[in-house]
Formats: C-alpha cells, sequence, structure tokens
C-alpha cells in the first residue's frame, strides 16, 4: 500500500506498507523521510517480487505548497521489498515532483513513468529494462499533480497510454504524441477503468460524476442519478408555496432548485437551474426580490442575475474607492452577505470589507486589511524558505491573508464581524468605521483558519464562530462562543469528536442554547449550549458537512455536503423541547409545526432521461421520543382527535425505542373493510385545528403519555 502521508505536517504513516496475511497487519518497507511518501506502486507483472515504488516530497499549508524536493524520485525492489535502489538513469537530475507510474502487462519489462520536475525538464518516460534506463518520449507531464497525477497502460491496445487530468489524454505512441478525447463530457477527470473483455468499453470518474463508453471514448453516457455534488455554500428563499435551495458547487457552478414540489412524482433533475458557472461558491437569492440570485465563484468573481430577464451582470468590487487599479486579494470561497437592515446593501470580504447599497451596482470599501498580510514567500515550509522556481512552489493554492467569512448581526445594524485565514477576528460597531481587532483568543492555537462566523439571532452580545487547524495537523473541533460582541471567547466544543475539524455553526432561531455545527464527519447538534453534542443521522452520510442554513419558515436545516448533494432535515423543531425528563419517560411526543394541506398533481415526467427524488411526505411530521416498549396484544399509537374529540386516525408506530418519527398525512381511518387495500384511502381532512396523543391501545383502552400535541392544518400559500 502507497501512503503519501499526512499532508499538513511530517512524520505518520508515510512510505510502502506490505501485508502478509490478507491485512490483519502491516509493515512498512520503505521508508524515504519524515516528509517524504509514496503516491504510486507497481508489480512487474511475472515477477511479484519486482515492485516498483514512486516517492513524493511534499507539504501544503494556508495558501502554501511545495510539490517536489530533492528526495523524489523511482524505486525498485527485487526481492519483494527488503530492500530499495533508486533507478533513475535518464530521469530528470534536478528536483522531482509527482511521479505516475504504468506497467505494461503484455511487455512485463516496460514501464511508463509521468514526471513532474523542476523548470522544463519533467516529462514523459518510458523504460523498456524494468527501469535501468529512461527514455524521454515528450514533455508531458498531465495536469495539476496534487489533483491528478496517475496514468493508464491501455490493457488492450500496443502503446497505448491513458492520463486523466482536465481533460482525458491519450497517447497511442509510447508516449510520444497525445490526443484530447472526450471533448462532451465534464473536465477534471480522476479514474478510468477499463472492460477486460471489451475493448471499447470504459468507465470514467471526474468532478460530473460516472460516464460510460463503448466506443473507446467517442461518446460517453452520463449517469444523472448520483448524489455526488460538492456543495461549499448552502443557502434559501422564502418562496411559496415551497422555498427554493441554492448552493456552490465544486465544479458544477451555482445551481438552484425547489425544496419540494406539486409533482407527485417528485423532484425532477429538470427542476434544478443553473444561475452561475465555474466553481460555486456564495449564493443568495435577494430577500427583497426573490427573482434576483448572486452567484460567486472562485477568487472573488461575482454576479447578478435576473431570473425574469435571464439579464446576467459582473458585479465584483473593481479596486480602492471603484478605481480599476487595485485588484485586491480574493479568497477561493470570498464570503458575502447581503445585510437584513437596508435593502439592497450587500457586503462583501477580499482582504478588506466592501459594501454596497445599490445591489453590487457601486462599492465602497468599508475597512482597511483587516488581514495579517502575510508574505507567503517569506515563510517556511519542511523547516525553510524555498526558491521560486523549486518544484510546484504555491501551485494552484488560494490567495494568502484573505477574509474567509463576515456577518452582520441581525438585531443590530452595521454590528459586524470578520475572520481571516491567518487567524484574525475582527469586530465594527458601527458599519465599518471603526474596527477592534483580536490577535488571539486563549486556548486556540495561533492563525487557526476562521471558517465560520454566525451572529446570534436571539442575543446582540452573543456571536459563535468556528475554527479550523488542520493547515498545522491539527484536526481538533473549534467551536467558540462570545457573549460581549467578540471581546472574549469561550470554547464550547464540547465532547465532540476529537478528529472533527469545523466548517459551519448556526443558531436556532427559538432556543437559545440550540445549535448546530458542520463538522468534517457529520452535523451535530446541542441542546445545552455546547457542553454535549450529539451526532445528526438518520441517513445522512459521515462526510464533510461544509454548510449549514436553517429555513425559518419551514424550521429546516438544509446541509450542503462536499461530496453526496444537499440534505434537509424537515421541522427540527422537536429538538427545541428535547430534555431529560422527557427523554425518561415510557413516551412522548414532541410539538411539531403546521401541516399545509393541498393536492399534488398527477405524476407528470418526460418521456426520456429525467431522474427524480421523491418529495417530503406529505403531512404532519410528529417526532416521539419511546423508552419502553409493547408487549402482547399491546399496539403504541398516535391518536388524532379532532376538537370535540372526536375520532380521527389511529398511527401505528414501530416497537422501537429512541428518537423516531411518522407522517400523518392528513386522512381519516380507510372505510371499513379497506385495510390492506392500495387502492382506498381515508378522506382529507378539512383545515383547522387537530389533537394527537401518543400511548398504548389495547383493545378498546388507550392510555396516554406525555402531554398531547396541536396539529395545525393550514391551506398551502401559494
Amino acid at each position: 500500500m502507497a501512503a503519501p502521508g499526512p499532508l499538513w505536517n511530517p512524520g505518520g504513516d508515510r512510505g510502502l506498507f506490505k501485508t502478509s496475511d490478507g491485512g490483519e497487519s502491516w509493515q512498512r518497507v520503505l521508508h524515504v523521510s519524515n516528509d517524504t511518501g509514496i503516491t504510486d506502486a507497481a508489480f512487474k507483472p511475472d515477477d511479484p517480487d519486482v515492485i516498483y515504488a514512486a516517492a513524493y516530497q511534499r507539504r501544503r499549508r494556508n495558501a502554501m505548497t511545495i510539490a517536489g524536493g530533492p528526495e523524489a524520485g523511482i524505486f525498485r525492489s527485487t526481492d519483494a521489498g527488503g530492500s530499495w535502489e533508486r533507478i533513475e538513469n535518464g530521469l530528470p537530475e534536478v528536483e522531482k515532483g509527482r511521479i505516475a507510474l504504468g506497467v505494461d502487462a503484455r511487455n512485463t519489462d516496460r514501464i511508463y513513468a509521468m514526471v513532474v520536475a523542476r523548470g522544463d525538464a519533467g516529462g514523459f518516460f518510458l523504460s523498456d529494462n524494468s527501469g535501468d534506463s529512461w527514455t524521454r518520449m515528450s514533455d508531458y507531464s498531465g495536469g495539476d499533480p496534487q489533483y491528478y497525477g496517475e496514468i493508464f497502460v491501455d490493457p488492450h491496445s500496443p502503446d497505448t497510454v491513458w492520463n486523466i487530468e482536465v481533460p482525458i489524454m491519450r497517447s497511442t505512441d509510447k508516449g510520444a504524441t497525445w490526443e484530447r478525447m472526450a471533448f462532451d463530457m465534464h473536465v477534471d477527470n480522476h479514474e478510468i477503468v477499463f472492460d477486460g473483455t471489451d475493448p471499447a468499453h470504459m468507465w470514467v470518474g471526474n468532478d460530473g460524476g460516472l460516464y460510460e463508453t463503448y466506443d473507446a471514448g467517442a461518446t460517453w453516457r452520463h449517469f444523472t442519478n448520483l448524489p455526488l455534488s460538492q456543495f461549499y455554500r448552502i443557502n434559501t428563499d422564502d418562496s411559496r408555496p415551497f422555498y427554493r435551495v441554492c448552493g456552490g458547487a465544486q465544479d458544477n457552478g451555482t445551481i438552484c432548485g425547489p425544496s419540494r414540489t406539486l409533482n407527485s412524482a417528485g423532484i425532477r433533475t429538470s427542476d434544478w437551474y443553473r444561475v452561475g458557472g465555474g466553481d460555486g461558491f456564495q449564493a443568495y437569492f435577494d430577500p427583497y426580490d426573490t427573482e434576483i440570485v448572486y452567484a460567486q465563484s472562485q477568487n472573488g468573481a461575482l454576479t447578478r442575475l435576473n431570473l425574469n430577464t435571464g439579464q446576467r451582470i459582473g458585479i465584483r468590487p473593481t479596486g480602492d474607492r471603484g478605481g480599476a487599479q487595485e485588484r485586491g486579494r480574493w479568497h477561493w470561497d470570498s464570503p458575502l452577505l447581503i445585510s437584513k437592515h437596508s435593502p439592497g446593501r450587500l457586503y462583501y470580504g477580499g482582504h478588506r470589507l466592501y459594501r454596497s447599497d445599490d445591489r453590487g451596482d457601486n462599492w465602497v470599501p468599508v475597512s482597511g486589511d483587516l488581514t495579517r498580510n502575510l508574505d507567503r514567500k517569506e515563510l517556511p515550509i519542511m523547516g525553510k524558505v524555498w526558491d521560486e522556481d523549486s518544484v510546484g512552489l504555491h501551485l494552484y493554492t488560494t490567495t494568502m491573508s484573505v477574509i474567509t467569512t463576515l456577518d452582520e448581526s441581525s438585531l443590530i445594524e452595521g454590528l459586524l464581524y470578520t475572520g481571516s485565514d491567518d487567524g484574525l477576528f475582527q469586530v465594527s460597531e458601527d458599519g465599518g468605521n471603526n474596527w477592534t481587532r483580536l490577535e488571539s483568543i486563549p486556548g486556540l492555537p495561533d492563525n487557526s483558519y476562521v471558517t465560520d462566523v454566525f451572529a446570534s439571532v436571539r442575543n446582540s452580545e452573543v456571536v459563535f464562530a468556528t475554527f479550523n487547524n488542520w493547515q498545522n495537523g491539527d484536526f481538533r473541533p473549534w467551536v467558540m462562543r462570545s457573549d460581549d460582541r467578540g471581546r472574549n471567547w469561550v470554547n464550547i466544543s464540547g465532547d465532540l469528536p476529537k478528529r472533527s475539524g469545523t466548517w459551519s455553526v448556526v443558531q436556532d432561531h427559538v432556543a437559545d442554547d440550540l445549535l448546530f455545527v458542520g463538522t468534517e464527519f457529520g452535523v451535530y447538534f446541542t441542546i445545552d449550549g455546547g457542553d454535549h453534542w450529539t451526532e445528526l443521522r438518520g441517513g445522512i452520510p459521515k462526510i464533510q458537512a461544509r454548510d449549514l442554513h436553517i429555513q425559518r419558515q419551514w424550521n429546516d436545516l438544509v446541509v450542503g455536503t462536499f461530496g453526496r448533494g444537499v440534505y434537509i432535515l424537515d421541522d427540527y423543531s422537536a429538538l427545541r423541547h428535547v430534555n431529560e425528563d422527557r427523554l425518561s419517560d415510557p413516551a412522548w411526543l414532541f410539538p411539531l409545526r403546521p401541516a399545509p394541506t393541498f393536492a399534488e398533481l398527477n405524476q407528470v415526467r418526460p418521456v426520456w432521461g429525467d431522474q427524480t427524488e421523491a418529495n417530503p411526505s406529505f403531512g404532519a411530521i410528529l417526532t416521539y421520543h419511546i423508552n419502553e416498549t409493547v408487549s402482547g396484544n399491546q399496539r403504541l399509537v398516535i391518536m388524532i382527535t379532532d376538537t370535540d374529540t372526536n375520532h380521527i386516525r389511529y398511527l401505528d408506530l414501530p416497537d422501537a425505542a429512541g428518537l423516531q418519527r411518522v407522517t400523518w398525512d392528513l386522512r381519516h381511518d380507510p372505510p371499513a373493510g379497506a385495510q390492506g387495500r392500495n387502492t382506498q384511502q381515508g378522506t382529507l381532512v378539512d383545515t383547522g385545528r387537530y389533537t394527537a396523543m401518543i400511548g398504548i391501545l389495547e383493545g378498546d383502552a388507550f392510555i396516554a403519555y406525555g402531554e398531547p400535541q396541536i396539529i395545525l392544518v393550514v391551506p398551502l400559500q401559494h
């Protein structure tokens, strides 16, 4: 197993590892140094004792990288990893970066190597003597080695090699010349799989998903039903009848769609639409005109789109006080904010903060530099400052010393907070005229990256922030709270897992101590202000929860994940009422939001090619907790009655302990004799007030637990 080792710090599991017992135990058989790992390895097809390994010396820091060094190279073992030698006769004699290896299964002495090297010394190399000597076939060395860096020897075609990078590249003459394949598919390719029996059948995985070809790449089929989008930012509006979700996704621009539809077929892929290109990030519907959408892409590009007219305008600030001389510094994911206090007012963060009062037509800076203004050319990596010609120096990194997050209090106009990638937290209480600079926070590692700031919606003195220190190999969570507008802070990370870096934090708009945090491995909530945290499960995977947003009208938590699309927790309001006393009762039913009633349309589907996902369940979402199971002839049920205590419905519940959910479909019991028939349903109830109680039904006797809860059935607002 090739282990490149930790990206951000030295040491760790770095090198080539061997197992002789099917993975029960591992032994490191090749260790170059604490800075250099192994990124590729291959066996000689007809002699498993011969192993080739590519060593890669690299390190990342915030906005910094070095992607090569003197320790990189190709190694060979002829005794199953017992001893190793460098095989570099004919390879560049300068510092090298990432090296990709490929062995030809038909000509077992043939090895291909794609080598990144200092200056223009890199290229594509061939050895026909098991690595004893190398010939440079061309100067082609692929795309960004941090993001790509693999070659694939075609198992069917002699002398044919594939490289997957931004496009798919193919050589049919052992790497001497290269051609681009597949112009009609998404870019940024990462994996290719060949069919062992059909030379024309291949699969490719890239930033757009999964593709398949049966004609050797002339045409491709795209699988559109895989939820794999990598969302950086997520947001919603207050549209009726159902709110819209809008988010920025890696390599897929800014995309928007409905949280549900009136179509009984569900949410179709065609219900989603693109409002911005590039790598998508910040996305906002204008709260004063929801037909206006703001979409941001990498390095500060910002557009305003009118959905009615189709007019798109670039509105990125051009420089100091409107001039075009200073481009400024912009983050990969530059923070944008729409003020809740003034229609048309936007804030946008580069290295300074800008404000517009006319939806981005004009901007003025409202601060000086709000960062440490570090010069990465003067900062060491791997213990030294590297010269400008070093391999991959700061290759494909974002700008250093930029604002990464900002917020304005929804309670006090002009109370602004910003955080930067170099660990500065700044506060203005007068709309940006004056700023208070917080150099460090006791207990927090210096220069920790500020990933999110959230001004409390309950108390104007309170602000929350999340930090990451993974740039220094520290993956601990950092969730902080200040009760005095950022002057002093306390750590409320509580019992969050120790290797769950934190990305986003939001506070409920009703319960002060109900918080949600997005981490590297999922979403957690606390009902006690951060002493104890609980993971939200129920179908959401353990994946980076990059951004969180609360849709207040529906009490929904919207989660943008980096790799599995968008998840919505419908009506989380029950969490406001969770406490130890209620969890210790035999059963407890929690309050719920009003339930809109409406008629769904018959299924409307395109004839070909459109995927659908089911709408959220129609009706009233009932959340309950079970502490004891039932026995014998007892049934665990929720009983629905009207205002005159007339029986409406029994909802049978599974006999399972814990926090559970069931949806009442706003119907009466089915007609007598109709149970078990799919064609028979009870009639819909009228709008109005209903009562729900959880309890045990034994015969005709109902024993209630907890308190009754009111269900308001309301007409859907259009």
